[in-house]
């Protein structure tokens, strides 16, 4: 397959989602950022996390619980569309071994 990338996303939870990476600021803590895209190199697969590339979906109207679905269309550089259904998990921990402490740093957004 030929090089990629992923450059824009609707979802049906909200009209404004963007494509974010976490980099690190200055003082060492992370922060996210708004990217225009997120490469896929030929032949690899990315995965979306917390502490990397992201999807971050903002002024949700509706009230989620666990359990429930959302679809999320996502759009490719090559013209490639392709939709997913999205579950809807309780929120945890980010998994960066730092504890809760980091769980506001989503609130500048």
């Amino acid at each position: 397959g030929e090089e990629d990338a992923l450059t824009g996303i609707a979802t049906s939870a909200s009209e404004t989602a963007e494509l974010h990476t976490t980099k690190e600021s200055d003082e060492g803590s992370p922060r996210m950022e708004e990217v225009e895209e997120i490469p896929v190199p030929a032949g690899e697969h990315v995965e979306l996390t917390s502490g990397g590339y992201h999807v971050m979906v903002m002024d949700i109207t509706d009230t989620f619980t666990e359990g429930d679905e959302f679809t999320a269309d996502l759009t490719f550089d090559s013209g490639a569309e392709l939709e997913l259904t999205v579950p809807v998990e309780a929120m945890a921990d980010h998994g960066d071994g730092r504890g809760g402490e980091d769980d506001e740093d989503h609130g500048d957004h």
